[in-house]
């Protein structure tokens, strides 16, 4: 073969190999059943998992960051322990998360912060979008990448020390324990930007039906978000004292639960499971019992999980989880959009080792990774989960 040729058969083999490494695994991903969002998908850059000296008000910091691999590996076909005691059941992880200490102490129902109201006009409310509570939460999960924020946004905010987000809740803690309000100042101006973004995106979502009104909590949730960085970024600046600013997180932080636990009556969840492994879950989640109308895609979960492997392109987290119930495939894929939800159970971290309990969805996400949006594994959709973190 002349030289020429050689150099023709090798520049063709070097660009096919190119053009198969560019390629998006979007067939990896779940079908989507409703209409795309009018967003488009964000570039991102690599992000790099660092380990901060703040800590995590929910968690002792630990300054070593376990091994992606070691974590993943066979976990889920250990025996799990607490205090010295196997578990192996779905009560027995129920047990654990229930007893786990509280965050801040409720005050009364009256005492509750009011859901800032979001009028029908800014919402897409259409016949043909997403009408039940559970296509609500696996659409939003399954597009969440269209948020317009991207994941090197990210690597500015303050971690844990497993290099895992402190959401505005962790930072106010964090903040109103150490009286360093400027230490959260760039993570704070951070998710003001994501935040904007987020509400864009959900005001974006089609919805009929139940969707819309839990469309509206979401969106008004955000908003109290919103107004709790202010208020902390109002106490740096002198302008708003700092026992102020405890009430109000202490209010903000009953409201999440109290909002979560109003979504998830409303949802009437329960899995076809023996009724007396899943009578503590309701209990925990505070399910109503007669809205028993079992939906075979909702399947409750159970176990301790992993490290988190931050996902660079749909900017989320894929967690392994242990036995006693792990999800079917092993592992569940958590968008930062529903980490930022009163979805998740309390606000509480995602430590490894962490007891996790809660639903998940039979269809699954894939894990995108830069720098070709790659595909690095793949989990079941969330639904709702509580930890047990204090």
């Amino acid at each position: 073969m002349s030289r020429s040729k050689i150099v023709l058969v090798g520049g063709t083999i070097i660009a096919v190999a190119i053009l198969l490494l560019a390629a998006s695994p979007q067939a990896f991903l779940r079908p989507q059943a409703v209409p795309e969002t009018a967003t488009t998908q964000p570039t991102s850059t690599v992000y790099f998992p660092t380990a901060f000296p703040l800590g995590n008000a929910f968690a002792p910091f630990n300054n070593v960051l376990p091994s992606p691999t070691n974590s993943y590996a066979g976990a889920a076909n250990q025996t799990p322990t607490f205090q010295g005691k196997p578990v192996t059941s779905l009560s027995d992880v129920a047990n654990i998360v229930n007893a786990a200490p509280a965050g801040a102490s409720a005050p009364s129902a009256a005492q509750l912060l009011p859901l800032p109201s979001v009028p029908d006009s800014e919402i897409a409310i259409d016949p043909s979008g997403t009408s039940a509570i559970e296509d609500y939460v696996a659409y939003a999960n399954g597009h969440s990448g269209d948020i317009a924020f991207t994941a090197s946004q990210f690597n500015g905010v303050l971690k844990d020390g497993n290099g895992v987000l402190l959401f505005p809740p962790d930072l106010t803690e964090q903040a109103l324990v150490s009286g360093d309000f400027a230490a959260i100042h760039n993570s704070l101006a951070t998710y003001q930007k994501y935040y904007t973004a987020k509400i864009v995106f959900e005001k974006s979502i089609k919805v009929t039906g139940d969707a819309v009104a839990l469309n509206k909590k979401v969106i008004g949730f955000d908003e109290l978000t919103m107004s709790l960085i202010q208020k902390d970024l109002d106490v740096e600046a002198g302008r708003m004292s700092t026992s102020s600013l405890k009430g109000f997180y202490e209010a903000f932080i009953s409201t999440a639960d109290a909002d979560r636990q109003e979504l998830l009556r409303e949802a009437g969840v329960i899995a076809a499971v023996q009724p007396n492994l899943w009578d503590e879950l309701l209990a925990l989640l505070g399910l109503a019992p007669n809205r028993a109308n079992a939906q075979s895609s909702v399947l409750p979960f159970g176990g301790r999980i992993g490290l988190p492997l931050f996902c660079t392109c749909n900017v989320g987290y894929l967690i392994s989880v242990s036995s006693p119930k792990p999800p079917t495939i092993g592992s569940l894929y958590v968008p930062i959009w529903f980490l930022s939800t009163t979805l998740f159970y309390q606000n509480r971290s995602l430590v490894p080792g962490t007891w996790w309990l809660g639903l998940y969805l039979s269809t699954t996400i894939s894990c995108l990774q830069l720098p070709y949006c790659t595909f690095s594994g793949i989990g079941n959709e969330i639904y709702m989960a509580g930890t047990s973190a204090s």
